[in-house]
């Protein structure tokens, strides 16, 4: 057996409510971070929860960038962080 069809056969016997985590954590390796970082499980300062707060208002009102005015945002001001 593979281990690409392992895996299937993993998934295919894990509880429902474990398959968002499992989700999550591939989506990320897919996304480049490395399989093997650690988990961060630090709890969020104050100020980071209210600027994940107002970054999700400013989602759901549809106050978005695409993709592309971002990369024109960023190459026009490299100095800024």
């Amino acid at each position: 057996m593979t281990l690409r069809a392992a895996l299937h056969t993993l998934l295919d016997h894990l509880p429902e409510d474990a398959l968002p985590a499992v989700a999550r954590y591939l989506e990320a390796v897919l996304a480049g971070c490395p399989p093997e970082a650690p988990f961060d499980d630090e709890p969020l300062s104050p100020e980071e929860a209210a600027a994940l707060a107002n970054a999700r208002a400013e989602i759901a009102r549809g106050e978005t960038v695409r993709h592309e005015e971002l990369g024109e945002r960023l190459t026009a001001h490299p100095e800024r962080p």
